[in-house]
């Protein structure tokens, strides 16, 4: 059974956007409890507890119980200071548990708890010259090791990002406290290549420079993490739009975001069509819908009075589209969460456009209808497998409803 569980796990940890060795985690999960490499119980349980969400609806009746041991297990990791590392991504899973169980507050408080005691152990610090910061964790074994303490805190920004953008709650990571690497692939770190070929983060992103938006050695984990960046700072510039007056400063900060993500789009493969493995696919789609998605809530500032943004707002809700026609058969269950948040935005562009082709009787009306059609089935069954979300269409727009916890 706990290998039936884990293989769950491991097979869904890219919806959950948690990359990491997988023969390490399956050699340490098969190691006896006493043995200093062995996966502390609080991470064992929290992987169980995840495997039974994404499992068959049988399992589901076994989360509470797992629930209650990861509690039990992390209050035992931390009082002692065993194996700090997997109660940071312990505690972080049982927070996203939250989020998509619907218990909002719960999710928040644990993601930031988590994100915050990240920044104790050094893990937004991890940069060549400084791979280990002497603190809270030993230094990593090996580059396998650090592999998966750079993945575990971007995951732990995603998280923290995405709850951010769908509950408007704040955030727990800024961008100017982060140095850590930036993501990449697993196998580079078991070759030994950590760093790709130069060091860049965070800090070098969205900077007046075209020639830091994206770089040679850009890995599709790199661009996801790029892409989310992009659209939660749109939100905020949109957001701040709406409360105070434009000012020249404003038009310019909006300005500049509008052509880093069109750069950055740019600089991404020309067709988003399917590669292998698909999960790594949705990683690529996640990247390229999150940038569409800045783009929509920056030129949806001036839609109603512009018709250049207008037409910008447009042409990112049907390449939005365009992916999602390319999703539209895959298993919904495994699909990133934060996917949802743009198809939303995309559907409220498309409307927007099918009552002004409707008023002035335009021929392209079914084209856009045909494309509203397949937004609203995607986010339908989007919504059915996270209770944290459901849809909601008034007047012809479509809501997102966050439901209360049962």
């Amino acid at each position: 059974m706990k290998s039936y569980l884990l293989a769950i796990f491991i097979r869904s940890r890219r919806p959950i956007a948690l990359e990491f060795n997988v023969s390490r985690l399956q050699e340490q999960a098969a190691l006896p409890p006493d043995h200093p490499h062995s996966l502390h119980p609080a991470l064992m349980n929290a992987i169980y507890m995840l495997a039974c969400h994404y499992g068959s609806g049988s399992l589901s009746a076994y989360e509470p119980i797992f629930l209650k041991r990861v509690r039990i297990s992390l209050y035992q990791s931390l009082s002692i200071g065993d194996r700090l590392f997997d109660f940071v991504r312990a505690y972080a899973l049982t927070g996203l548990y939250y989020y998509y169980k619907g218990r909002l507050s719960e999710g928040h408080f644990h993601t930031s708890a988590a994100a915050r005691f990240a920044i104790g152990c050094g893990l937004h610090k991890i940069t060549p010259r400084n791979p280990s910061i002497l603190g809270l964790l030993d230094p990593p074994r090996d580059n396998i090791e650090l592999g998966d303490r750079i993945h575990t805190f971007w995951f732990l920004f995603i998280v923290d990002r995405g709850g951010s953008l769908w509950c408007g709650l704040p955030q727990s990571l800024t961008d100017k406290e982060i140095d850590t690497a930036w993501p990449r692939p697993v196998e580079d770190y078991e070759k030994g290549n950590p760093w790709g070929e130069r060091y860049t983060s965070v800090r070098s992103f969205l900077t007046d420079d075209p020639r830091t938006i994206c770089g040679p050695s850009d890995t599709v984990f790199c661009q996801r993490m790029k892409g989310i960046i992009l659209m939660e700072h749109a939100a905020k510039l949109a957001d701040r739009a709406k409360q105070v007056p434009m000012s020249l400063k404003l038009a310019a900060r909006i300005q500049a975001l509008r052509e880093t993500a069109t750069y950055f789009i740019d600089s991404l493969p020309l067709s988003p069509g399917r590669f292998e493995p698909v999960d790594l696919w949705h990683a690529s789609l996640l990247a390229r819908t999150s940038a569409h998605g800045a783009l929509m809530f920056i030129d949806g500032i001036s839609a109603e009075g512009s018709l250049e943004c207008r037409q910008r707002r447009l042409y990112s809700a049907r390449a939005v589209a365009a992916t999602v026609r390319l999703m539209i058969n895959e298993d919904f269950l495994h699909l990133p969460l934060l996917l949802g948040l743009t198809w939303f935005t995309a559907f409220d562009a498309l409307k927007a456009e099918q009552k002004r082709l409707k008023r002035l009787s335009m021929p392209e009306l079914k084209e856009v209808e045909d494309e509203l059609d397949l937004m609203l089935k995607a986010m339908v069954r989007l919504s059915a497998f996270y209770p944290t979300m459901s849809l909601e269409v008034q007047n012809g727009s479509a809501t997102m409803i966050l439901r209360k916890p049962r």
